[in-house]
Order: C-alpha cells, then sequence, then structure tokens
C-alpha cells in the first residue's frame, strides 16, 4: 500500500550515511516522517508540513550546507519550496 512504502522509504533514509534533514509535505509524507522516526531518526532533523507553502520557510532555514531530502507528490507544488530557495540565493 501507499502508507507502508511512504513508511519504508523513511525507515530507508534513517539509515542513510550522515543522515540528511527530511522534509515531508502533504498527507501521504507524513508516514515517511513518521518512518524515519520509527527508525531511530532525530526527531531534530525531521519536519511535516500541510503543503509546500507552509514548508518554504523551514526548509529555507534547514538547507545551510547541509543535505535536505524532500519528499511530497507533484500535486503538492512542491516548485514552491524551490523558488523559496531560489530567491534566498539572489536568483
Amino acid at each position: 500500500t501507499a502508507v507502508a512504502e511512504h513508511t519504508d522509504l523513511g525507515r530507508f533514509v534513517a539509515t542513510l550515511n550522515g543522515q540528511p534533514e527530511l522534509v515531508g509535505v502533504g498527507q501521504l509524507s507524513q508516514h515517511t516522517v513518521d518512518g524515519a522516526r520509527a527508525a531511530g531518526m532525530d526527531e531534530a532533523r525531521t519536519a511535516w508540513f500541510a503543503d509546500a507553502a507552509e514548508a518554504s520557510s523551514d526548509v529555507a532555514g534547514r538547507c545551510a550546507g547541509r543535505a535536505l531530502l524532500l519528499k511530497g507528490s507533484r500535486g503538492m507544488r512542491m516548485e514552491r519550496i524551490f523558488d523559496t530557495l531560489s530567491a534566498g540565493r539572489g536568483r
């Protein structure tokens, strides 16, 4: 099921070397974040937001020189996050 696959993805992220920041956007991505936390990923390195607009300001603060994984569907309009990050770089 989609829920199980999202949860498994979170568990996998928790095993990555250097544990990147994980930000989930949208309903199903909550399971990704929950899976990562259940597998031992530090909650401070994870966040979940209902939509991309809500996530944008958080993501800008998380990505300073660190790896960041964003999980969200195309329908969540994830490009809003990239627009925010690009604007912060003076583009």
